[in-house]
């Protein structure tokens, strides 16, 4: 064999090393967010979060974690995305910020992790009529390291059912002047 192959070889095991010594690493990263923390961080007061409308008319739902780095005094020092919908994650983001929180017996500033569960439940009522629904508020659950928050699905009214008469053109009346419309009743 060539030297400039004994090189290339070698390069190549050099470096599937390095990525066997460094993918353990991202593994207990990502297992860390995902299990249960035992931490001295308690969430004391939640900013309750709303349910962004676009994504609620959208019909998108999911998980959005945000990393916290929490003072020893409580305050947040930082909040940063971690993983979720880039449609969910500027409530949960928000919520977080204003949340508050107690950090028991913490020598220095720590991280936490804060699960937002965004879901829509119910059924949509017709509406024949297409008169003005009242909403209910929508439910949000708290529990250490995850917050739920749960929303009527975002209906829409078909007002066809209601038009009992329709007004139609020909296509010719396009280049006329002074056309006359038909009426067609649709009973």
């Amino acid at each position: 064999m060539s030297s400039r192959l004994l090189h290339v070889i070698f390069a190549l095991a050099a470096g599937i090393s390095l990525c066997s010594m460094t993918a353990p690493a991202a593994f207990t990263q990502i297992k860390a967010a995902a299990e249960p923390q035992e931490t001295k961080v308690a969430l004391i007061e939640l900013s309750p979060p709303k349910y962004p409308g676009s994504a609620r008319y959208a019909n998108i739902t999911g998980d959005v974690v945000i990393e916290l780095t929490i003072r020893p005094d409580g305050g947040i020092e930082s909040a940063a995305l971690f993983r979720g919908s880039p449609m969910l994650s500027p409530a949960a983001l928000d919520s977080a910020k204003q949340s508050r929180f107690e950090c028991h017996g913490c020598d220095g500033a720590t991280d936490y992790y804060l699960t937002y569960t965004f879901a829509i439940a119910g059924e949509c009522h017709n509406n024949p009529d297409c008169s003005p629904v009242e909403e209910r508020p929508p439910i949000v659950l708290q529990s250490p390291g995850h917050v739920t928050i749960t929303v009527d699905p975002s209906c829409t009214c078909d007002p066809t059912g209601t038009i009992t008469c329709l007004r139609r053109r020909s296509a010719k009346c396009l280049y006329l002047w002074r056309c006359s419309t038909r009426v067609i009743d649709s009973q």
